[in-house]
């Protein structure tokens, strides 16, 4: 039976998200990596939908495996997301992702 919940904040946990990358060849490179996602409710994503980079700036809240240039552990903050939200195909890929999962689809795994 589908019980309704009061509305409250709750965060979905490590969320594969495909990137497909463009390559010097013309290419896709295909790789995941996982993400952390606060679930809003649905007047706060119509609020925010017209500005994908904005919504992503409220729902992506965390990730894991991301690594700089450099090739170390890139941890999670406000100045790297927004670096990465420079990159039209991360934006696709995390929003993309983010309303499968809200819609109750499973994210699509592997690379």
């Amino acid at each position: 039976m589908f019980k309704m919940k009061q509305s409250a904040a709750r965060t979905l946990k490590n969320i594969p998200v495909i990137f497909n990358i463009p390559n010097d060849n013309g290419g896709i490179t295909k790789t995941t990596r996982h993400v952390d996602y606060l679930v809003l409710d649905q007047s706060a994503i119509d609020a925010g939908i017209e500005a994908e980079e904005t919504l992503a700036k409220k729902v992506v809240v965390g990730w894991s495996d991301f690594t700089g240039e450099d090739g170390k552990p890139l941890e999670f903050s406000a100045s790297a997301l927004d670096e990465l939200l420079e990159m039209k195909f991360a934006q696709k890929a995390l929003m993309e992702t983010y309303f499968k999962v809200i819609s109750g689809e499973k994210p699509r795994k592997g690379n």
